[in-house]
């Protein structure tokens, strides 16, 4: 066991008091990213200002579990690390944790009261951990003299209060943070196992590999990134779905570099299948192209790193709107007949439902309904009531895989009926019936004369030549309508 001497120097970035956990016996708390009674403090060692976020490390291997935690100074005089809360600082009578480091790391043991109007913070001597295996450290509450300082609220300088344990300088029911913080001569550190106890309990912090979260976010033009659970966009259109994953810390995210998997659930199925995977980077997305179809699911998965565990993105539905095509058949009418739009919806589902709609005032009325055929393809009609000049339009519904649309309005001219014809004028261009009366010859008529009666035949008359006539049938035959039929010169 090694004791300490106290020193304070500097400011620390102190996180306020949290709510006490609950206490148990020989508890084990595993830390992937902060808990609430662990808190990651950073500061000087000597100097003035505010000391800068260091780079946190995960090291393989470790006294308790597969792993630990450590972390790296882009500066010396800077100093970090882990600091437990206890409920009690009279109660607590055991400090002990396992440190390694590459090379020789030196810093201090720490420990905050907070108190009216400021806090109190204590120092050990500074200390080197130089062995080249871990090792475990450990402080005597009751005996291990601690400098105290006051640090008011209000800012200024602090003020030294006395030297004293911390068992003697608290007072019964007071909290604490008590912890190891290092650092300050540039080299990296990771540590393991901080345990606290008191009055029969302990708490035991096993560091292991950083807790992730993996993000997905997308974008239509592959430039403006957008989050969010949902995204609508249109058939055919190309969109990006972007990956990426960081920890977390007291100092916040913490982005790395990776390797992730884009996973879809299409729409009609119930697996996950694998759509592409990609790396991504602290400041650059894991980025995958895809074109809009159909309804589908998405979410991004990372394998993690040896400093963050694997983690999954939250799941993003793309909803697809169907594209349509259209074209009114007639676009002047006479009121009665039908208002016929012809088109094609893509892609191509059978058996969706269509309703043509007339604009009255500022709302749309059905006037007829249908469903798409093979191919996407339909026809859907209604009856013009009424003369005007109708706006029309087709609602595709939503269904198959695919959200509704419309189309865009088009006019249509509803003209009145024609005018029947006036009582008792004949119709215009129809032939006046001729009634004709055919009496068919008698018997005598159709005998031949005796010469005795000596009838002289009249010769038969002569006609004017006239020139031939070129004619020509209709192509239907005996299938001709009534009226058909009638030859015409070519």
């Amino acid at each position: 066991m090694k004791k300490f001497l106290l020193v304070l120097f500097g400011m620390l970035l102190s996180l306020g008091v949290m709510s006490p956990p609950a206490q148990a016996v020989d508890s084990t708390v595993t830390v992937t990213s902060f808990p609430a009674n662990l808190s990651l403090f950073r500061g000087k060692c000597s100097g003035t200002g505010t000391a800068p976020e260091p780079t946190p490390l995960v090291g393989i291997g470790g006294t308790v579990g597969a792993y630990s935690q450590g972390w790296d100074f882009p500066q010396t005089t800077n100093m970090a690390g882990p600091m437990a809360y206890w409920a009690n600082a009279n109660s607590l009578n055991l400090i002990e944790f396992d440190l390694w480091s590459p090379n020789p790391a030196n810093g201090y043991v720490y420990a905050v009261v907070y108190g009216q109007g400021g806090r109190y913070e204590a120092f050990s001597s500074q200390f080197t951990n130089d062995s080249p295996n871990w090792e475990t450290w450990s402080l005597s509450t009751q005996t291990a003299q601690l400098d105290w300082y006051f640090y008011p609220n209000s800012g200024g300088a602090p003020t030294f209060i006395r030297t004293d344990s911390i068992e003697g300088f608290t007072d019964p029911g007071e909290s604490i943070r008590v912890g190891v913080m290092m650092g300050c001569n540039g080299n990296p550190y990771y540590i393991d196992r901080l345990k606290v106890g008191g009055g029969g309990n302990t708490t035991t912090y096993n560091f292991e590999r950083r807790g992730a979260m993996s993000h997905m976010e997308w974008s239509t033009d592959n430039k403006k990134v957008i989050e969010g659970s949902r995204l609508v966009t249109k058939y055919g259109q190309s969109f990006w779905m972007l990956g990426h994953s960081h920890g977390h810390s007291a100092a916040g995210a913490e982005w790395y570099d990776g390797l992730g998997t884009l996973w879809v659930k299409n729409y009609g199925s119930s697996k996950w299948v694998k759509a592409g995977s990609g790396e991504f980077y602290d400041i650059y997305y894991a980025s995958f192209r895809r074109t809009a179809t159909k309804r589908a699911q998405y979410f991004f998965s990372t394998t993690g790193s040896q400093t963050f565990h694997p983690s999954n993105s939250k799941i993003v539905t793309v909803d697809v709107t169907a594209r349509v095509r259209s074209k009114v058949i007639d676009k002047k009418v006479r009121v009665g007949q039908k208002i016929t739009v012809k088109g094609k919806i893509t892609p191509g589902n059978k058996g969706v439902k269509l309703t043509l709609q007339r604009k009255v005032g500022k709302k749309w009325k059905k006037i007829g309904t249908a469903k798409t055929k093979g191919g996407g393809k339909f026809a859907v009609s209604g009856k013009a009531s009424k003369k005007g000049t109708w706006t029309v339009r087709v609602k595709v519904s939503s269904g198959k895989g695919n959200l509704g649309t419309t189309t865009n309005s088009a006019k249509v001219k509803v003209t009145p009926k024609p005018n029947p014809p006036s009582d008792g004028a004949a119709p215009v261009n129809t032939p006046q019936e001729t009634q004709v009366t055919y009496t068919a010859p008698t018997a005598d008529d159709r005998s031949t004369p005796g010469r005795k009666d000596k009838v002289t035949r009249a010769p038969a008359p002569e006609y004017a030549s006239e020139p031939s006539t070129q004619v020509e049938g209709v192509p239907c035959g005996s299938n001709c309508p009534a009226g058909l039929g009638v030859p015409k010169k070519v």
